[in-house]
């Protein structure tokens, strides 16, 4: 398990996220790391924000992103300016 999955699920362990919550959120990031074919460890803050202009403007099967997409990748990457 990398550095950041562990941070990740020990931040969302003391936030007190059940547990079908934590593995909703850290599919989120492995379909992140997927779109650009990384490690979600080896992204960057602008990575992170094309994802976003990804899921808002080209991912449209349901209509636009729900917020609960962005708000469980920016709890993985909480240093960025997008969290």
């Amino acid at each position: 398990m990398s550095p950041l999955r562990q941070r990740m699920i020990q931040d969302m362990q003391l936030r007190g996220f059940s547990a079908r919550t934590q593995e909703c959120y850290a599919a989120g990031v492995r379909q992140l790391g997927e779109h650009f074919h990384t490690s979600s460890d080896r992204l960057t803050e602008e990575n992170l924000r094309q994802y976003f202009l990804y899921l808002t403007n080209e991912k449209k099967p349901g209509g636009p992103p729900r917020p609960g997409e962005q708000r469980k990748l920016r709890s993985a990457f909480p240093s960025t300016g997008l969290a």
